[in-house]
């Protein structure tokens, strides 16, 4: 949630879908058929406070929806907890007099470069079974 930002910096709050009304403040999450009809109900009025949608399945769009200006994002999200991390398409459209900034280079996520850590140990000769040791010397068994 740190990508997206209010006017003064701080970041904005996300809004439970149970949540969403004229008077919410922060960034509403969903498919574009959940808040369609909230945004076009409000006929381009902005909000008090500020008030964003990040709408999924959206496809193409206009510049605007219903007056509102939309901004194309690539947002990095998974479906569940622990998941892996995929980019998905969204439309965000801001309803506040103060717009909510997306900054794309918080939200991204960088796989790491090497997936396991090499390790290292000495085995001592004269405290290990000599056909251990030996064992150890041949490529296949190391």
């Amino acid at each position: 949630m740190n990508a997206f930002r209010n006017a003064d910096g701080t970041p904005a709050r996300r809004i439970d879908s149970n949540n969403v009304h004229i008077d919410a403040n922060g960034v509403a999450f969903g498919h574009w058929k959940q808040y369609l009809s909230f945004i076009l109900h409000q006929k381009g009025a902005s909000t008090q406070q500020p008030l964003a949608f990040v709408l999924f399945g959206a496809g193409k769009t206009e510049k605007e929806i219903n007056g509102y200006p939309t901004v194309k994002i690539n947002l990095p999200m998974s479906q569940s907890v622990g998941g892996s991390i995929q980019p998905k398409d969204a439309i965000m459209i801001n309803l506040g007099a103060t717009p909510i900034t997306y900054n794309a280079n918080v939200a991204m996520v960088t796989r790491p470069a090497v997936g396991y850590t090499k390790l290292s140990y000495r085995i001592v000769k004269s405290a290990s079974n000599t056909k251990v040791f030996e064992a150890l010397k041949q490529k296949p068994n190391f």
